[in-house]
C-alpha cells in the first residue's frame, strides 16, 4: 500500500475487515505497507505483532510506534498492558483491537484484494516454484505493472503479507503456494484465490505429513481445485500425477517434453557461460531464449511460464524475452565466480529430484565436479532408501569428489562407493569447516563445486566459505552464525 496507491487503508476498513475494535486514531491511514518485525518499520507501516515460539510481537509495540507506525493492531487479550503506551502516540498511531492478529492479518488481505482488480496467479510443486514465480513475474513486466511474491513468501504468514503489498496498478499478482500439510493451500486459496493456477511437479518432499507421493500431489492439486469456474491449470504433462489434476479445472495448459504438451520443450543445453538455452513451441512459434539461469530443469519452469502467457492472451515470443532479465534467487543454482573454481550454490533446500537435475546439469560443464551434499531432511519412513538413490546418482555422475555432511548423507556415500565410486573420492565431514576443508584439499584445479541440502543443513555456510577463501582478499565468513 505505498502512497503512490489511488486509495490507501484507514483505521476503519481495518477494523471491519478484522472483526476489530477500534482504540483509538480514528480517520488515521496506512500509507506504507504491513510488517511484522518492528526493525524494519518506516513511517506510515502497519505493524502486527505476532506470536512466535520465542518471542511475542507484543513486546515490540513500543518500539515499532516510534519508528513511525501509522497503526497497530493488538490482542484485545493483552489490550490493558499497552493502553498508556498507545496513549502517547494516539495524536498519529491508530491502534485496532482484534482476537488473533495473525487471522486479523490474513482476513485483512483477503478484503484487500477484493478490491483490487489484479488477476491472481498462483503457483505449486514440490520444486522450481520459486524460480518459476519469478519467471512469470518477468515476464509479464514487459507488459504492465505486476507485483510477485518477495522470497518465499508462501505460506499463512507470507502470502498475506504479499498481498497487502499489491496495489491498485498492478494488473497481474504472482502468488506462491507452500504447503506441507493438507488443507494448507486450501487455506491460502482463501485469501487469494487464483484465476491461473500453475503445477510444476510432483516429488518426494514433506513426506513426513504427506506420507507418499499422491499425498504430495493431493496437496498439491488443492490450487487447481481452488480456481473460479473458467480458470486455467498449467500442468506439467511429463508427471502422471500433475497432468491428472486437468480434471478439475474448466481450461488446461500443458508443458513439458510429451508431444501433445502445449508448450513442448523441444530442446535444453548449457552454455559456456554457464546459462541455460532453451527452445520451445509454443502457440504455433519456436522460440529461443538464453536464460541467466543454471539449470536444465529451468526448461520446465520457463515453458511453464510461458503458459501463463498463453492462458493471458499476450504475445508470447515478447513475454519470453522478458524472462531473459531474471536472473534467479540466492541459494537456488546461484553461481558464484572466483579465480580458483565456481561454487554452484544450491543450498536453500534439496530433494532427490533437484539433486539429479544438478547433476544432469552439471555433467554438461567441461570442468571438474566436486559434489558437497547435506541430509534431504522431511522424508518419512523412506529416509534410507532415498539417501541411496541419491548416493548411486552421484557414483553415475561425473562427479570427482562426493562430500557428504549428516548422518542420513553418510548412507548415501556408502551407496555411492557400491555403486562403483571410488571409495578415494568419496568423504564424511563431521561439521560445515571439515566439509569446507576436504573441498580445498583434495577439489581438483578450477572446479566446479555443487553445494546442497536441505534448508535445516545451512550447508550455504560451505559455499560462503568457499567463496571467501578463493577469493582470497575475503575474511572467512563466522562458521558459527
Amino acid at each position: 500500500m505505498p502512497t503512490d496507491s489511488k486509495f490507501n487503508l484507514n483505521v476503519e476498513f481495518v477494523a471491519e475487515s478484522t472483526a476489530g475494535e477500534v482504540v483509538q486514531g480514528h480517520g488515521i491511514e496506512i500509507t506504507h505497507g504491513t510488517v511484522i518485525d518492528s526493525r524494519k518499520v518506516k513511517p506510515g507501516d502497519l505493524f502486527v505483532p505476532l506470536q512466535g515460539e520465542n518471542t511475542d510481537g507484543h513486546s515490540f509495540l513500543s518500539d515499532a510506534l516510534e519508528r513511525g507506525a501509522s497503526g497497530v493492531l493488538i490482542a484485545k487479550s493483552r489490550l490493558n498492558e499497552f493502553t498508556r503506551i498507545l496513549d502517547n502516540y494516539k495524536h498519529r498511531s491508530f491502534a485496532v483491537a482484534v482476537t488473533d492478529p495473525l487471522a486479523a492479518m490474513q482476513d485483512l488481505a483477503a478484503a484487500w484484494l477484493k478490491l483490487l482488480k489484479t488477476t491472481v496467479i498462483g503457483v505449486t510443486g514440490s520444486v522450481g516454484k520459486t524460480t518459476t514465480k519469478g519467471l512469470i513475474n518477468a515476464g509479464l513486466a514487459g507488459f504492465g505493472p505486476v507485483k510477485a511474491t518477495p522470497g518465499n513468501y508462501n505460506n499463512a504468514i507470507g502470502l498475506p503479507l504479499s498481498v497487502l503489498t499489491i496495489t491498485p496498478a498492478d494488473i497481474w499478482t504472482v502468488l506462491e503456494y507452500g504447503t506441507s500439510g493438507f488443507g494448507e493451500i486450501t487455506f491460502l486459496s482463501g485469501i487469494a484465490r487464483p484465476k491461473i493456477a500453475v503445477i510444476t511437479g510432483v516429488s518426494g518432499s514433506h513426506l513426513q505429513t504427506l506420507k507418499d507421493l499422491d499425498g504430495v500431489a493431493r496437496a498439491k492439486a488443492e490450487l487447481v481445485k481452488a480456481l473460479p469456474k473458467g480458470g486455467t491449470a498449467i500442468l506439467n504433462a511429463d508427471d502422471p500425477r500433475v497432468r491428472a489434476m486437468a480434471e478439475y479445472a474448466d481450461n488446461v495448459i500443458f508443458f513439458g517434453r510429451s508431444e501433445d504438451a502445449d508448450i513442448r520443450i523441444l530442446s535444453v543445453h548449457i552454455t559456456r557461460d554457464m546459462k541455460t538455452f532453451c527452445k520451445l513451441s509454443a502457440a504455433g512459434e519456436e522460440i529461443t531464449v538464453k536464460l541467466n539461469l543454471l539449470g536444465l530443469q529451468h526448461a520446465g519452469n520457463f515453458a511453464a511460464a510461458v503458459g501463463v502467457a498463453m492462458a493471458l492472451g499476450l504475445d508470447v515470443r515478447k513475454f519470453a524475452n522478458a524472462c531473459q532479465s531474471f536472473k534467479g534467487e540466492p541459494m537456488r543454482m546461484e553461481v558464484l565466480r572466483t579465480p580458483k573454481g565456481i561454487v554452484v550454490n544450491d543450498a536453500y533446500n534439496s530433494s532427490l529430484t533437484s539433486i539429479i537435475a544438478a547433476l544432469s546439469t552439471l555433467a554438461q560443464v567441461n570442468r571438474p565436479i566436486t559434489v558437497v551434499l547435506g541430509d534431504v531432511l522431511e522424508t518419512g519412513t523412506g529416509a534410507r532408501e532415498l539417501h541411496r538413490e541419491i548416493g548411486r546418482a552421484v557414483a553415475h555422475s561425473n562427479a570427482k569428489l562426493f562430500v557428504a555432511l549428516g548422518e542420513k548423507m553418510a548412507i548415501a556415500a556408502d551407496a555411492a562407493v557400491q555403486a562403483g565410486m571410488d571409495k578415494a573420492a568419496v568423504h564424511l565431514a563431521i561439521d560445515h569447516k571439515q566439509a569446507s576443508e576436504l573441498v580445498l584439499s583434495l577439489s581438483e584445479k578450477q572446479p566446479i563445486v555443487l553445494v546442497k541440502g536441505s534448508r535445516g543443513m545451512k550447508m550455504e555456510l560451505i559455499a560462503k566459505t568457499l567463496k571467501s577463501i578463493w577469493n582470497i582478499n575475503n575474511p572467512e565468513p563466522n562458521m558459527e552464525q
